[in-house]
């Protein structure tokens, strides 16, 4: 876990397989608002089955042979996929990641948020400049230095995206997973519900109502995640839809399957990585 004066060292917030993540504290301004790791061995896997998210994110990618050594070390930016997808690593990978928040991206990075949701791309020179201090460390396999330092030169380059209307709309909405209605959005944003459409439409490709239906899904389908056989009209409740039908509908939508498909996918991944 990153150990930065903010963040303290705690137990995943989920875990999935060779997955782990940890949500970071509120209110510390930082262009990133979580730390997560994946490690695939060289035994046969399955493939991740990604749930909707809209952070693209930076990472540490390790690359490492049979008997465990190091064979290439890079730094990679990792796109968000609004419509979940499937991602399925070669044998012998291990990712220290931090997921950048989409409302901070323009701020602080100097990127437009839209630009990060389709493909993975090329670190801008920029970043990858700030970053070369921590990919040093990896190159001499010091791979926990080396997250919590780019955790550490990100948090630098931080303009606080509060002082942005839209910004700080994106933001309430992300930490209350969906729960907070486009309406409200712009009420507590103090913007019109015509301009918030149009700026996120333009800045993160979705618009606020698109974004809170995949944020409610992932929010269900991660706490669906650790349970054998969910609960479904619970985990709906749970998530903040009206009934399971309604959970259904936008899972299929979203992602051309139903919950229990997907929880199928999921769970098999996990049964993998922890034989």
């Amino acid at each position: 876990m990153i150990a930065q004066d903010d963040i303290a060292v705690c137990s995943p917030s989920h875990e999935l397989g060779g997955y782990r993540s940890w949500m970071l504290p509120l209110g510390a301004e930082r262009p990133f608002d979580m730390a997560w790791t994946s490690r695939v061995g060289h035994e046969e896997s399955s493939p991740h089955h990604l749930l909707p998210f809209s952070e693209p994110s930076i990472a540490i990618r390790r690359r490492f042979d049979g008997a465990g050594e190091t064979r290439e070390v890079d730094l990679v930016l990792y796109a968000g996929a609004p419509d979940g997808g499937t991602y399925a690593p070669a044998g012998g990978e291990e990712i220290f990641a931090l997921r950048l928040c989409p409302e901070h991206l323009e701020t602080s990075l100097r990127a437009c948020g839209i630009e990060y949701f389709s493909s993975d791309r090329e670190l801008p020179i920029g970043l990858a400049r700030l970053l070369a201090p921590a990919y040093e460390l990896a190159e001499r396999g010091r791979f926990a230095e080396a997250w919590r330092a780019m955790g550490t030169h990100l948090a630098l380059i931080s303009d606080s995206g509060e002082q942005d209307r839209v910004g700080h709309a994106a933001a309430l909405f992300r930490r209350a997973e969906g729960a907070v209605g486009p309406a409200q959005l712009a009420q507590r944003a103090e913007v019109s519900p015509r301009h918030l459409r149009r700026e996120f439409l333009r800045r993160y490709g979705l618009s606020p109502r698109a974004w809170r239906r995949r944020l409610r899904l992932t929010r269900a389908m991660t706490g669906a995640d650790h349970l054998a056989t969910p609960n479904w009209a619970g985990v709906a409740l749970a998530a903040g839809y009206s009934d399971q039908s309604h959970m259904i509908r936008d899972c299929r939508e979203i992602t051309g399957m139903t919950p229990t498909q997907m929880h199928g996918l999921r769970r098999r991944m996990a049964e993998t990585f922890n034989t």
